[in-house]
């Protein structure tokens, strides 16, 4: 499944957004690691790290931040992302958690991709919503990141703080992860600074996108397959396999 290009320049359009929003112009960003809580200290949103994240720690540790009592009886498990997000005064409000055990790079990965789950799906989706209260939470296995399990994100849907069965949201689960994944990519490898450092490491290590993608990850904080997967898609005329030239 392929996100349309349509869509691909509207999740564009968002993560420029998000720089404007933080006082920051995604077109002169240089090659380096972008200031992802910055970014995401622009919105409403607390982010944290919890060593063994699962969903009942999730939700203890909620409960203490935010005063709610959120409880549910959904089978416990392991979880790379968590993402609360809650109406107070007319504003939406949130919690991003990660595993806190988990590499730095991934770590920053699954917290860009659960901030464009929150603009993309969960702000639309609590709007729409006629209840008097609002709140959204959805618990991700994985981050989309260097990830081959099959299972899929839970997402559940309350007009309360008491939490019932998951409710489908009115978008297939596998494009929005697609989605989250194109907006964490794009938010933490701009296409303008890859390209920069493409053109800057190709004179001494050539153009195959495999050997680009060693050097160029560890300058934005991001895995090498996530590095090399950007630049597939981005298809820098300096970067392509040899087999190609």
């Amino acid at each position: 499944m392929k996100l349309m290009p349509s869509r691909c320049n509207e999740i564009a359009q968002v993560v420029q957004q998000v720089y404007t929003e933080a006082g920051l112009d995604i077109q002169q960003r240089k090659p380096g690691v972008i200031p992802l809580y910055e970014l995401i200290g622009a919105y409403p949103l607390r982010i944290a790290a919890l060593s063994n994240l699962t969903y009942q720690t999730a939700l203890k540790f909620l409960s203490i931040e935010t005063g709610h009592i959120l409880e549910s009886d959904q089978e416990d498990r392991k979880l790379s992302g968590f993402l609360y997000v809650y109406e107070f005064a007319n504003l939406f409000y949130g919690c991003i958690l990660v595993e806190k055990e988990e590499p730095i790079a991934r770590q920053r990965f699954s917290a860009a991709h659960e901030l464009g789950h929150y603009l993309l799906h969960c702000l639309p989706q609590l709007q729409a919503m006629t209840s008097t209260t609002r709140s959204l939470i959805l618990a991700e296995t994985f981050a989309g990141e260097d990830e081959t399990d099959a299972e899929k994100p839970s997402v559940e849907i309350s007009a309360g703080t008491a939490l019932p069965k998951p409710t489908r949201l009115p978008m297939l689960i596998e494009q929005m992860e697609l989605e989250a994944d194109q907006f964490a990519a794009e938010l933490l490898m701009p296409a303008i600074a890859c390209s920069e450092l493409v053109q800057k490491h190709r004179r001494k290590f050539g153009t195959r996108p495999a050997v680009l993608a060693g050097r160029l990850a560890p300058e934005f904080l991001v895995s090498r397959m996530a590095m090399e997967r950007r630049l597939a898609e981005l298809d820098l005329p300096d970067c392509h396999d040899a087999a190609t030239l």
